[in-house]
């Protein structure tokens, strides 16, 4: 069942967490908009702008780091390779949720 629902992009599973895809895309792309910017990201700036505990936002920051959305740097997360295309695909995204 999980699997399934993994295959049809409904959950993403992060780590040992299962989450709402849309809602881990979302925070996805705020994340890509935050560092193309030039901003770097801290945990702490996950964890008080997604409302995450340090449990949760650990794994999602590897996760961004692994699809190339940022890539460490230090104690800090940076863009990475791949960030301007989440930005880029945001508006894909908004028009499949209405």
């Amino acid at each position: 069942c999980l699997a399934y629902l993994e295959r049809t992009k409904r959950v993403a599973i992060i780590g040992d967490f299962v989450f709402e895809a849309t809602a881990i895309f979302r925070l996805r792309t705020m994340v890509a908009r935050h560092v193309t910017s030039g901003e770097t990201m801290a945990v702490s700036w996950l964890k008080e702008t997604a409302g995450l505990t340090r449990k949760h936002a650990v794994p999602i920051l590897e996760w961004l780091d692994a699809c190339g959305c940022t890539r460490r740097q230090g104690d800090a997360r940076v863009a990475g390779g791949k960030a301007r295309q989440f930005v880029d695909d945001a508006p894909l995204l908004e028009d499949r949720d209405s």
